[in-house]
């Protein structure tokens, strides 16, 4: 599917179904043989850099938020909203992983701008010649553009990545919230 999505973006195919024609026409060989390098040069530095500061981030964001789950003292008696409510506490979490997820996209997708330039130069190419290796597609951008080959349209991936990562991870930990009280209120019992 990236595969095709790239191909009609940049022209290379007029649209969906001929991007599926051409990728049937090329053969699986010629379709899976970049799946190995993609997943290598991108997919797995992008990955691993993104949970990693995202994981690192959310002990030290958690501490934003301690002073908000304190027990209410003893003057609110009256169970009046406090500091400590059910909304305060889901809008310091919310924060806390809008920062965390936000921070990590904009870190990981500006370290690998150039890897996936370089994966979408190739999936382009090889729409039109797919014996092209990812190490010649690279010598091409580099012969005809230099280094400069391979930031370009940086600025706004890491724009998209940023906001897709802020908007991700307060949803992901929502729902893994959600289905950790509902376990837990199971395996309690009614």
């Amino acid at each position: 599917m990236e595969t095709m999505k790239m191909r009609v973006q940049s022209a290379a195919t007029t649209g969906s179904l001929p991007a599926m024609i051409q990728m049937w026409q090329h053969g699986l060989r010629s379709n899976v043989r970049l799946l190995i390098p993609h997943t290598l040069i991108h997919d797995i530095p992008y990955s691993v850099i993104q949970w990693v500061v995202y994981e690192t981030l959310r002990p030290w964001t958690q501490q934003w938020g301690a002073k908000l789950h304190a027990p209410p003292s003893s003057s609110s008696a009256d169970g009046a909203l406090t500091s400590a409510s059910f909304f305060s506490r889901y809008g310091a979490e919310l924060a806390r992983t809008f920062f965390s997820g936000g921070f990590s996209g904009l870190l990981a997708s500006t370290i690998t701008v150039p890897l996936d330039n370089i994966r979408t130069r190739t999936v382009v190419a090889t729409a039109s010649d797919p014996a092209l290796t990812v190490r010649k597609v690279v010598r091409i951008a580099y012969e005809r553009e230099g280094l400069r080959a391979f930031v370009r349209g940086g600025g706004m991936r890491v724009v998209w990545v940023t906001m897709n990562m802020a908007c991700f991870y307060p949803l992901f930990e929502g729902i893994r919230s959600v289905l950790q009280c509902r376990a837990q209120a199971a395996k309690n019992g009614p």
